[in-house]
């Protein structure tokens, strides 16, 4: 991997050409592409990279029960069906070649519509383990994995609340210490782990699991 940048800042206007640019041939962005991924294959017209999640959900009626092994405990495996609100998927379990993700956080999403009664003993329930290939690399109570982003209300209006798993910031994502690279064709999946639990609210449930970070695919 080329060292890190050295960067040409002289006297020269910064509006000069050159004036900015890395002696190495690589920009600041494009260093911090080739750490997360660990490699300098996505760099130099190769692959498109882009900040995007890849995520996927799961929707249960009332009666449904969530269990442990099941398709309603898992993510990243039933996707056919889904539009695009629902998963970002292609094939189930796995990235298309040529694709990539540096995973940069979870991110668990309680959507705002689900009963309060339902989404804490989900929360409660549960913990979230995380598998490429044959190693799980994270297990995770879900409660310490917030969603960052989503509806957010302080109160009760009119005999209704919402409620959601954290404050919708990004500052409230829980940050992966040691950032996971998903190669295209190896294995993956969350896996909700606890249980079961009966989906109790009439609205039923929906709740999706985030991979956050850089998304890298072929250029077209």
């Amino acid at each position: 991997m080329p060292q890190a940048a050295v960067v040409n800042r002289t006297a020269q206007p910064a509006n000069v050409v050159g004036a900015y640019r890395p002696a190495s041939g690589y920009s600041q962005q494009q260093n911090m592409i080739m750490e997360a991924f660990r490699a300098d294959e996505y760099i130099k017209d190769q692959m498109d990279v882009q900040a995007e999640p890849i995520y996927d959900t799961n929707t249960q009626i009332v009666g449904d029960i969530i269990q442990q092994g099941q398709p309603s405990g898992v993510f990243f495996t039933n996707i056919s069906g889904k539009a695009l609100n629902l998963t970002n998927m292609k094939q189930p379990n796995q990235l298309m070649n040529p694709e990539a993700l540096a995973i940069f956080c979870y991110r668990y999403y309680l959507d705002p519509r689900n009963s309060i009664l339902d989404s804490e003993n989900v929360m409660a329930d549960f913990a979230l383990r995380f598998v490429m290939g044959q190693k799980p690399y994270q297990t995770v109570p879900l409660w310490m994995i917030p969603q960052g982003g989503g509806l957010n209300v302080g109160g009760c209006c009119d005999g209704s609340c919402v409620i959601t798993n954290g404050w919708p910031t990004k500052e409230a994502i829980r940050p992966i210490a040691v950032t996971l690279v998903l190669e295209q064709g190896v294995w993956f999946e969350g896996e909700l782990f606890g249980g079961p639990y009966t989906i109790a609210a009439t609205q039923g449930f929906i709740h999706s699991l985030n991979l956050d970070g850089l998304h890298a695919r072929g250029i077209q």
